[in-house]
């Protein structure tokens, strides 16, 4: 399947300059015009795909707060992408409530964001049929990685800064993850039960030498792992062998 979509339907949409590619390496990467980009979303909202938010901001006693404000006809929207940078003030931290907004419907959730915007506690139970989740660089004041473990149905995560926390063994849960980006510096060995993983991206994370990834059979890309002596001893496994793994490691192996 991914395969006729790379061959395929992407060299159909490259040809019609409908999207354009460039490859960087052994990856391809996409991007729109922002015409495109513009008629997409504009017909997107018009079938009710998703909807496209800015957040209103509010100064309540010295604390600065976005709320995300959406009307009854949203309610049913099942994919949300909220950029919280446009219209806000750049030198002010804001805190981040998606309680109000957010319906049990949702399926999609995407905040474009930079880590001056911390992300207040959510009531992940009340998305629990959440399948995409990207906080982009959000500023977690909390261990959200325990929470999130709950959303079951993930298939993409990617999570934003930390404060000093560390990934939860029970990110191990989410059995149908096939991407995840952690911005986190230590890597549980739970990881290895996501045996649908395809796509690991980490933020300079050093491996113990005894960390293997086996149960990962459809691991395509790593990004973002120091590199070390787990290299010369089999990091990988048996599996991994005849693979066409793309590993991008931050630094070079000592001597």
């Amino acid at each position: 399947m991914e395969d006729i979509a790379k061959h395929q339907y992407l060299a159909e949409l490259s040809q019609r300059c409908m999207i354009q590619l460039n490859q960087e390496g052994r990856r391809w990467i996409c991007r729109v015009h922002d015409l495109m980009r513009d008629l997409c979303l504009s017909k997107a909202n018009e079938i009710n795909f998703l909807t496209d938010h800015n957040l209103q901001y509010h100064t309540t006693g010295g604390i600065h707060t976005a709320n995300l404000v959406t009307s009854d006809a949203c309610r049913k929207v099942r994919r949300y992408a909220t950029n919280l940078t446009y219209n806000a003030d750049q030198s002010t931290r804001y805190d981040i409530n998606l309680n109000k907004s957010v319906s049990a419907a949702v399926r999609t959730l995407i905040i474009g964001a930079n880590s001056r915007f911390s992300l207040a506690p959510v009531n992940y139970q009340n998305i629990k049929l959440l399948r995409v989740l990207d906080l982009g660089n959000i500023l977690h004041k909390t261990n959200i990685t325990e929470e999130v473990s709950k959303l079951l149905l993930l298939t993409y995560l990617n999570l934003g800064h930390h404060s000093g926390f560390s990934v939860s063994s029970s990110i191990g849960n989410l059995r149908n993850l096939q991407t995840l980006r952690l911005y986190f510096r230590n890597l549980p060995e739970t990881i290895s039960k996501l045996a649908q993983l395809r796509h690991l991206r980490l933020f300079e994370v050093s491996l113990d030498q005894k960390f293997r990834f086996e149960n990962l059979i459809n691991l395509m890309t790593i990004d973002g792992l120091v590199a070390g002596e787990w290299i010369r001893k089999g990091f990988f496994g048996e599996p991994f062998k005849s693979s066409n793994i793309v590993c991008r490691l931050e630094h070079a192996v000592a001597n």
